[in-house]
Order: structure tokens, then sequence, then C-alpha cells
């Protein structure tokens, strides 16, 4: 009564034999593919956020500023505590100057390299470019809430919560609150 021991075979089948299957890769990159399509193709055909046509975004926004009595966009906050008009410019010099959009007086200059505020600034100006919106219309400087400030563009809606980057990024835009006046 000697059974034959049973011995189990590992042998790799030839789908695995050289790694994974090919197709489970495949499938992947198509998904990736197609989601990357998809973001594409929303960002290109994307109309104008509810916020900014609110504002007045559209091809001839940032020629004709909202009425007075406009209601606030519903991007604004309720808590509202100062609103500033301001335009950003580079000097010849290479610097950022920062002008009141009422009379264009200059209220600051920030030279050398300014990471911050070039970055925010370039947020802010891209999305103008796609959607073919020049810089006639300033940005706002909203302060709201205790101690929170955000840097708005009423042509298209966009807005960069800054106190997000911490204090000292804060601090960089948070000088143009009272200055110049």
């Amino acid at each position: 009564m000697n059974t034959p021991a049973h011995t189990l075979e590992t042998s790799a089948s030839p789908a695995t034999a050289e790694g994974a299957a090919p197709w489970p890769l495949w499938a992947g990159a198509a998904l990736m593919a197609l989601s990357l399509g998809v973001v594409v193709a929303f960002r290109i055909t994307a109309p104008v956020p509810a916020a900014a046509a609110a504002a007045g975004a559209g091809p001839s926004a940032g020629t004709t500023p909202a009425p007075a009595s406009a209601a606030p966009p519903a991007w604004m906050p309720q808590d509202v505590r100062l609103q500033r008009a301001l335009h950003f410019e580079d000097s010849p010099a290479g610097e950022v100057v920062v002008r009141e959009a009422n009379g264009g007086h200059e209220i600051a200059r920030y030279a050398g390299e300014q990471g911050f505020v070039r970055g925010t600034l370039r947020v802010l100006t891209r999305e103008r470019a796609r959607r073919g919106i020049g810089a006639q219309e300033p940005f706002l400087l909203v302060g709201h809430g205790p101690s929170r400030l955000m840097l708005a563009d009423p042509a298209t809606g966009e807005r960069i919560h800054l106190e997000s980057f911490g204090p000292s990024n804060l601090a960089v835009f948070a000088q143009l609150r009272e200055a110049g006046r």
C-alpha cells in the first residue's frame, strides 16, 4: 500500500515566465490616456464659470467694468473687510511694480527674485491668457475674516487664498493692504 508521493510542480505559465502579462499594462496605459484626454477636453471646452460670468468675464472682459450696483460675485467672501484693486507689472529693471487701479500711482515695488509673488501672478495671468483676456481689469486683494487674504481675478473668477501658503508668504501680500495710503 505504498502510494506514490504527489509532487506539486511549480512551473511558470508562459504569461508570467517573463514577467507580468502585457494586457494589464496596456489596460492601465489606456485608462491613463483616457483620463488625460477627458481632462484636456474639459479644460479646452469648459464654459466660463458662473462666478466669472457674474463678474463680466467673456470676450470683452476687462474692457467694461461691472456696474457699481451689481451684486458681488458668488466667490466673494461674505465677511469682506478690505478690497483693493491692483495692477501688477514688470519694470524694465525686472522688478514687480504694484499700482493702485484707481489713479495708477505706484504703491509698492518688489525687487529681486520674488518667487511667491511672481508664481502667484503667473497662475492668474496664465488663466487670463488661456481665455484671451487682457490685463485691463485689475486683480483684487481681498481681506476677509480674521487674518485671511485672497488675491482674486474678477475677469476669470480665479482666486488664491494667500494664507494657505504660510505666514511668510502671506506677509508678502499683506503689506499691500495699507501700502501707499
